[in-house]
């Protein structure tokens, strides 16, 4: 870029604290997601981009009315997109699912997908939801926080569309009131020691869960939505933290993560995890690099943020990883 030639504009005139914005690419479309913390209408936000980056188009709300810190994840579905975060709105956090269709309006009001309590005699919280929908279902991977520092790693696979009676909030449960269902569909529990930052992607009929063992360790977890079993588990990194993981959509899967001041990345296949590779230096350990997929089979982007002068600066770079 060449100086003077790159123009910015406001994408999110309307909001008061916008909090965490993502890009959401499908085709020649664009969409912009963010969640606006404050303000008279807080919530989740999404609005399409023209092909200039402005952000032409309606911003629609897709869920949330309170103020809260919202963690968004996003995704493709078979006829429109599936937006997934966790939501306080009854006193205790908790899952919620809204679907849009392929303009970004909402179908009807935002699915509870869980019921848990955030306190009493069973306190549970779920943390880094993210999706992906395959074979009829939507697959999700949570950590799920309990009492006494325990936090495992649970797969939830929901029939999709979603069917039967909805969940019912803790907050409405009587005393004495004997719930059955604080999930809607079916768990699978990946891992039951302490786990953080979870992120699954899901190819060729299998799913993929990327996580980080505490305090470090990078492992993958392969996931069969048709039995609800795992079949796999393989530590990747002794030293790695915070991993992410994606799918191209034609059979590949990428795992990118940052191990004692570097920015690594290897190919995930139904066998297991190739050799990581090394292709950057980074001095920050807490933020997860993201990975998207390039044109051709094997080119990936990957953006991770390193210090520059005690300052956080974002890089980006384009690589092969042949299969």
């Amino acid at each position: 870029l060449q100086s003077g030639s790159l123009a910015t504009s406001d994408l999110t005139p309307e909001a008061d604290s916008a909090f965490r914005p993502f890009f959401l690419q499908e085709g020649e479309q664009t969409a912009l997601i963010f969640a606006d913390r404050s303000g008279e209408k807080p919530g989740i936000y999404s609005r399409f981009l023209d092909g200039s980056a402005r952000g032409t188009g309606e911003l629609v709300h897709i869920g949330g009315d309170k103020a809260f810190t919202y963690y968004v994840h996003a995704h493709r579905s078979t006829a429109g997109y599936q937006f997934l975060w966790e939501d306080d709105r009854d006193g205790s956090p908790n899952i919620f699912l809204a679907h849009t269709d392929a303009h970004l309006k909402p179908d009807g009001e935002a699915r509870r997908l869980t019921a848990f309590a955030s306190s009493g005699a069973s306190p549970r919280v779920p943390r880094y939801v993210s999706g992906a929908t395959v074979d009829g279902q939507l697959l999700l991977s949570y950590s799920l926080e309990a009492a006494r520092g325990k936090v495992s790693l649970e797969a939830l696979s929901v029939p999709w569309p979603m069917t039967g009676d909805a969940l019912s909030p803790a907050s409405s449960r009587t005393a004495g009131h004997r719930v059955l269902r604080e999930r809607a569909g079916t768990v699978t529990v990946l891992a039951d020691h302490k786990v953080e930052a979870p992120l699954i992607a899901c190819d060729g009929g299998a799913c993929y869960v990327a996580w980080q063992s505490v305090p470090m360790g990078v492992r993958v977890t392969r996931f069969d939505p048709r039995t609800k079993k795992k079949t796999w588990d393989k530590l990747v990194s002794a030293k790695g933290a915070t991993p992410s993981i994606a799918s191209d959509g034609r059979g590949g899967l990428a795992l990118a993560f940052v191990e004692s001041g570097t920015v690594r990345i290897a190919n995930v296949t139904s066998d297991g995890v190739s050799q990581p590779g090394t292709f950057a230096k980074t001095g920050v350990t807490q933020h997860r690099p993201y990975l998207a997929p390039g044109h051709q089979s094997g080119e990936w982007l990957v953006a991770w943020l390193d210090l520059e002068n005690t300052h956080l600066e974002p890089y980006v770079a384009k690589l092969r990883c042949p299969r």
